[in-house]
């Protein structure tokens, strides 16, 4: 019988439907089964084939939700569509190679309607603020919005060449892909609670927050994520920091925060999903997250020089200000407790 499976991923972040293109591993992921027949309903037998898998230690990639390798479910009548159905598929184990897990489907009419491959994926993400990876596609606007132009503490623009107004840590996060080969988008997704201190240059004790520190969404620009998975990776940069535009004279500010990055199958860029009111429990718990997520922290202190022009501050460099990278910062100005998101 010549009908083409149709199979997508239900999302739980307000994005569109996705292909079964990726699983995530260590999740369970609904999908949605579609065929465009004209029937009440119509129970499919599905079997889930692993190939590719290491001889030495076999593993089976991808099972059902009750932990087997063959199921049923019954599709039945969406007016104008055919047939639909969701079965639960859980990533079990990271495939050796994109494309080595194949659902496929047989109906209880005796007749093929055949399958979908699929990958099961795993992320590892780390925080660099060294050299910055040459295949990072963002790499060229970052650098239109920094001085120098390189990862580290550093001087920002607001604006793609515009003038300097603060001061900021390029952190570039990279996302190592496994399979290395898989060819889909992933993205990396931020939250983070944040402080921002003004204070008098004379009287560096007398720091006051500005800001209400509540864990929210942090994405960087879309402009500096690269979702498409190049040679195994994908990348995000963000020059966190703060801005002198209106920072009273002989005055300087201090920003203090920490971060939660975590992969997610799919392009998930700012514009791409619909509300802002998920949580970060929400997020991690989504079945298309990747990642264990990453903690991760910025540090850095602004001054106006004489000329108006921002100048990074190290009053506090003996306390680990103008830093960032992986683990976690005191929040307050020259110390205090902390604790990571």
């Amino acid at each position: 019988m010549n009908v083409t499976l149709q199979t997508q991923v239900q999302t739980t972040d307000g994005a569109a439907l996705l292909r079964l293109d990726g699983i995530a591993f260590n999740q369970t992921e609904n999908v949605m089964i579609t065929l465009p027949i004209a029937a009440k309903k119509l129970t499919l037998n599905l079997s889930l084939v692993s190939t590719g898998t290491n001889p030495v230690t076999p593993t089976t990639k991808a099972t059902f939700a009750d932990n087997t390798k063959s199921t049923t479910v019954t599709l039945t009548k969406v007016k104008g569509i055919g047939v639909q159905g969701v079965v639960q598929i859980v990533g079990q184990d990271p495939s050796d190679k994109a494309g080595d897990v194949t659902l496929v489907a047989t109906g209880s009419d005796g007749n093929s309607y055949g399958s979908q491959s699929f990958t099961v994926v795993s992320v590892v993400i780390t925080a660099n603020t060294g050299t910055m990876k040459q295949n990072d596609d963002a790499s060229g606007i970052f650098a239109s919005l920094t001085q120098p132009a390189q990862l580290g503490p550093k001087l920002t623009r607001q604006v793609k060449d515009g003038p300097l107004v603060g001061c900021g840590v390029g952190i570039e996060y990279i996302g190592q892909v496994s399979p290395k080969y898989y060819s889909c988008h992933i993205t990396l997704r931020r939250f983070a609670t944040s402080y921002f201190y003004v204070w008098d240059m004379s009287d560096p004790s007398n720091a006051q927050l500005q800001n209400t520190p509540v864990l929210h969404a942090d994405n960087s620009l879309d402009a500096l994520v690269s979702t498409k998975v190049t040679n195994g990776f994908v990348y995000d940069i963000d020059t966190p920091g703060g801005s002198i535009t209106s920072l009273p004279a002989n005055s300087a500010n201090s920003y203090r925060a920490n971060y939660t990055e975590f992969a997610q199958l799919g392009d998930r860029l700012q514009n791409s999903v619909v509300g802002n009111t998920r949580t970060l429990q929400d997020e991690l718990a989504s079945p298309e997250t990747a990642s264990v997520p990453l903690q991760s922290y910025a540090a850095v202190s602004c001054n106006a020089s004489a000329d108006g022009k921002p100048k990074l501050n190290t009053t506090y460099q003996s306390n680990n200000d103008n830093t960032g990278g992986e683990g976690c910062t005191l929040t307050g100005v020259a110390g205090g407790a902390t604790t990571c998101n």
